[in-house]
């Protein structure tokens, strides 16, 4: 905690300095790109991640494209970290507090063009005197997994003189400030607000996660996608993204596909899954949640192309095609069973087939014969006996 502790510190020095924007050199910046999608993020109280007990400083998880109210929060900071400004020669003593929301990122964010930061901000405390005065500064931080500060963009306000920098009831205020800077995956961008004043203990309160005071910021990031390939039973599946893509399962005995596809949760993201006609058949059927997903269809003579977008969280994407159709091929018999002679069930009675068909005509005839020669004799008999 110490440690964390100190890094802010560092933060709040650099936050609260005499310069309306601070020139900074990060080691990794970004290309100029004007393929830019802006994200509309609102700051949300998921879990308090740090805090200092006297109310310095505290960091929030998190901040995503949701415009739910999940936990209204009136985070109330007290400027307990001191720090030696030269303001117009003097060397001005200052306390410090600040307010981070979070998030943990699953993928490379590059960030570039002017984040716009806001937060409803309300202070009692008063401020007079001509070395009296406060500000506050707004923008991001990079922590690393370690939380350990990496990197910060921060713009201050106009310094106060003499006065409250804030009004005593929620007032929006917002700071832009330029970004051009790839923030890396397993890391965490940071949603800073800094206040400060010459009085120890100046407080003040941020409102956030409501609908009444959505404090929030506006991310300028590099659309860009990756292709990634899988195999299933020997045949390629691709799935191009902006979402960081895992968990990726194909189980072609059940005709679905199911994968991860992440980012700043509640933002959008797109899909284009290729599917070999030899693994599954379409209609395809798209899901998340249980919620359904519109896609489309494109195909050549191999493939087909599943194409959708879709809200980034943490339940799996599902494809289920159809099943391809078992191909028939018609039984042939082998010359020996075609000239063989058809196999009489047992449970038929047993009949003898004469090799030769005429001796059969032949045996009926003297049958018939016998027949007709005993009834005539039986007759010449009877015809004695009456007489």
């Amino acid at each position: 905690m110490e440690r964390i502790r100190a890094k802010i510190i560092v933060l709040l020095i650099i936050l609260l300095s005499t310069c309306v924007l601070l020139g900074h050199q990060p080691g990794v910046r970004a290309q100029s790109s004007s393929n830019i999608v802006n994200l509309s993020l609102n700051f949300h109280n998921y879990s308090l991640l740090l805090s200092d007990p006297n109310g310095s400083f505290c960091v929030y998880n998190g901040a995503d494209g949701s415009s739910n109210s999940v936990n209204p929060t009136q985070a109330n900071l007290i400027s307990e970290i001191s720090g030696q400004q030269v303001v117009s020669g003097f060397s001005v003593t200052y306390w410090s507090s600040v307010i981070i929301w979070a998030i943990k990122l699953p993928m490379d964010l590059n960030v570039d063009g002017t984040v716009k930061v806001n937060a409803y901000i309300s202070s009692n405390f008063e401020l007079s005197g001509f070395f009296s005065g406060g500000g506050y500064g707004m923008g991001l931080v990079d922590l690393d997994q370690n939380n350990n500060l990496v990197q910060e963009f921060i713009t201050q306000a106009p310094y106060t003189i003499g006065a409250n920098p804030f009004t005593s009831t929620p007032t929006e205020y917002s700071v832009s400030t330029n970004v051009n800077y790839i923030f890396k995956a397993g890391h965490s961008i940071g949603f800073a607000v800094g206040l400060g004043a010459t009085a120890q203990g100046f407080s003040a309160t941020v409102y956030f996660d409501s609908a009444s005071y959505s404090s929030g910021a506006t991310l300028p990031v590099v659309d860009t996608s990756q292709y990634q390939s899988f195999t299933e039973n020997s045949q390629i599946v691709g799935v191009s993204s902006d979402s960081a893509i895992s968990n990726f399962q194909c189980n072609s005995a059940t005709d679905n596909i199911q994968f991860n596809a992440e980012g700043i949760n509640y933002t959008t993201g797109f899909c284009n899954v290729s599917i070999p006609k030899s693994l599954m058949q379409k209609p395809f059927d798209v899901s998340s949640a249980s919620q359904q997903i519109t896609s489309s269809v494109t195909e050549n003579s191999t493939y087909y192309q599943v194409y959708f977008t879709h809200t980034r969280t943490a339940a799996p994407i599902q494809i289920t095609g159809t099943a391809n159709e078992p191909t028939t091929q018609p039984t042939i018999l082998p010359t020996s069973a075609i000239s063989a002679s058809p196999t009489t069930p047992s449970s038929s009675p047993s009949t003898t087939i004469p090799e030769y068909p005429f001796l059969a005509i032949i045996a009926l005839f003297a049958v018939s014969t016998l027949t007709v020669v005993f009834r005539a004799k039986r007759k010449k008999v009877l015809a004695k006996l009456r007489g």
